[in-house]
């Protein structure tokens, strides 16, 4: 139905079309320029059009007002045009109200139920107390609605369920319908629109492209960079020159913030896409762009077209998306070589095999022998070597135990094993500083020992050390004694002329002269353990407990003051642990004296001077007898 100029009126009421199949190029119902269009109570239910272009199932165009209430269009496909019920062409008002638009189907072009689109002025659609769902237009774009140069409002509306590739539920350009602004607003007018689907962006609302997002997990620098977020900028913190700043992911949003998903280009189904829908992945491409002024890397997205709202004012201009990223460069660090590539400095790091340790420095350094690898500022010592710290390269054989410096180990800390720290290795972590618990030397010097799983061990080797030293101390002293109290009988029977015995008595002071060679032999040897020779551990063990017991205790004991922080420096406890077994020894020595002298006056002189009176007669007595024969 035609007319020459927008006149007449067209009224369709309590209608049903249904199970037809239009093969030709024809819209079903075709309504033109007419003044106004009245759709009341119409049913069209599984009508198809096949081997169409540009025409639908319901065709309206140029008309100045359209109404259509109570009406249902259900499981209608449109193969191969626009629109899968209804196309509205430069339309001036279009109100739909009580309505119902379900499982409609545009195969290859645009608005699974509904395609409305004005090309020289703007056109007004209301839509009221409707329902749009499991509406598809899986090639192109508007899953239930699709909008261009057109305002739209809508109240009381469910838009749910619905399928396109570009704007599942609804799509729109040129113009932003005042309903998605109300929607920005929080005014949804009960409205629902929601669990529509797109494939590429815009599940529920799609049009122009929003902005560009970077996550700063998928910003890549070197670990010396820092990547932070001042407030709405991306800033790279300590960029050395030369390094390389790589992207994992970058995101294109659409208005509800969803990324846009870009389809592979080996799928077949791409080439399915309408020509509108791969003019808008078009717009999806980034390049990067450096701003050398300002030291700014921007990531820019392709030309994005213009959208106005509904008062002709632009809401969002035609332009590129940006995303900035600040970069703050840092100067060479340590480990890299400045060097001139063509007109820029470029800080170089050392390759493999070759090291710096010095900002000054031109070139690299060859990597030393002690050293497993070198790169960069970092020198992998061999096991056996011991360094200061990582900022030097003096590095030193472990000669006083090399087991104890593992520098390959993973374990290590410090290029010590666990339990040792200091230099080479050689030092206990007595304290427990580096490696949480507590290690002392034992028995053996070299070799470091955990204090918490050997308390027993140190009780009992202290205990048999200190038995075995004064066992040892009161039997030479004894015999001392025994040897000096002969010698004194021996002097005063010479003095009283009782009994000439001659030098018999100087004989046993060859047994004294023989033992102390043997105790500065076994205290020289004992000194020759300080002295890094190779020595069986075994003798140095005996070696240093015969010949210097108490150094062997006081290191022992450390466990024991190293539980209480304020016992400090160690050394000054372990010379008064040192002295702690003369000191007993004396004592003891000095009660056992004590008790023996009391209980010899009391048992053998209890007369006092009588006794002696009687011992000098008996002395007389016998040196008289002597003289006789």
């Amino acid at each position: 139905m035609s007319q020459q100029v927008s006149a007449g009126q067209v009224l369709l009421d309590s209608s049903i079309f249904m199970d037809i199949n239009i093969q030709n190029d024809i819209p079903f119902i075709s309504l033109e320029k007419i003044l106004a269009v009245q759709l009341n109570q119409l049913t069209f239910r599984n009508i198809t059009i096949q081997q169409n272009t540009y025409s639908s199932i319901l065709v309206i165009d140029s008309c100045n007002q359209i109404n259509i209430s109570k009406s249902s269009f259900i499981s209608n496909s449109n193969q191969k045009g626009k629109g899968g019920s209804i196309q509205a062409i430069d339309n001036q008002f279009i109100e739909i109200e009580n309505s119902q638009f379900s499982q409609n189907k545009c195969l290859s072009l645009n608005g699974g139920a509904l395609f409305i689109s004005n090309s020289v002025f703007q056109a007004q659609v209301i839509i009221k107390n409707s329902l749009f769902n499991f509406n598809t237009a899986i090639y192109s774009t508007g899953g239930a609605i699709h909008l261009e140069n057109s305002n739209l409002k809508m109240y009381n509306t469910s838009i749910f369920s619905n399928e396109a590739a570009i704007g599942g539920g609804v799509f729109y350009q040129q113009i932003i319908p005042d309903f998605i602004l109300d929607f920005q607003k929080g005014i949804v007018y009960n409205n629902k629109i929601i669990n529509n689907k797109a494939t590429i962006f815009g599940k529920n609302f799609g049009s122009a492209l929003r902005k560009i997002k970077i996550s700063l997990d998928d910003i890549k620098v070197n670990n010396q960079s820092l990547i932070i977020k001042n407030n709405s900028l991306e800033e790279v913190i300590q960029l050395k020159s030369g390094n390389q700043i790589s992207f994992q992911r970058i995101q294109i949003l659409d208005e509800e913030n969803n990324p846009v998903i870009i389809p592979n280009s080996n799928e077949p189904y791409l080439t399915k896409y309408c020509s509108s829908v791969q003019a808008l992945i078009q717009e999806v491409g980034i390049s990067v762009e450096w701003d050398q002024s300002s030291t700014v890397l921007k990531l820019v997205s392709n030309t994005i077209s213009e959208l106005q709202d509904s008062k002709q004012q632009v809401y969002f201009k035609q332009g590129k998306l940006e995303l900035e990223i600040k970069i703050q460069f840092l100067g060479c660090s340590v480990g890299d070589i400045l060097t001139h590539q063509e007109k820029s400095l470029i800080c170089e790091q050392c390759p493999d095999g070759k090291y710096s340790l010095n900002l000054n420095d031109t070139t690299c350094q060859q990597c030393p022998d002690s050293a497993v690898k070198c790169i960069g500022s970092n020198i992998y010592l061999r096991n056996g070597y011991w360094r200061e710290n990582e900022y030097t390269d003096n590095i030193v054989y472990c000669d006083f135990n090399p087991n104890s410096c593992q520098a390959e180990s993973n374990l290590s800390k410090m290029n010590c094993i666990q339990g040792y720290k200091g230099p080479i290795c050689k030092s206990c972590d007595i304290y427990g500083d580096v490696w949480e618990y507590r290690y002392s030397q034992l028995f053996d010097e070299g070799n470091c020992y955990r204090c918490s799983q050997n308390v027993l061990y140190i009780v009992l080797q202290n205990l048999a050390i200190f038995l075995f030293a004064s066992c040892y101390i009161f039997g030479i002293l004894k015999k001392i004694i025994s040897s000096l109290q002969a010698k004194l009988a021996g002097y005063f029977i010479n003095k009283a002329d009782i009994i000439y015995l001659g030098t018999t008595l100087t004989d046993k002071d060859k047994s004294q002269i023989v033992s102390k060679i043997l105790t500065d032999h076994l205290q020289m040897l004992s000194l020759l353990n300080t002295i890094q020779i190779s020595i069986p551990s075994f003798f140095k063990a005996s070696i240093g407990l015969s010949g210097n017991p108490l150094r062997v205790t006081s290191k022992s004991f450390d466990c024991i003051f190293s539980q209480f922080p304020n016992l400090q420096p160690l050394w000054f406890y372990q010379t008064i642990w040192s002295f702690s077994l003369p000191a007993t020894l004396f004592i003891t020595y000095l009660i056992f004296g004590v008790l023996i002298y009391y209980l010899y006056v009391f048992l053998f002189f209890p007369y006092g001077d009588n006794n002696l009176n009687q011992i000098n007669k008996l002395l007389k007595d016998w040196k008289q007898k002597l003289l006789r024969h």
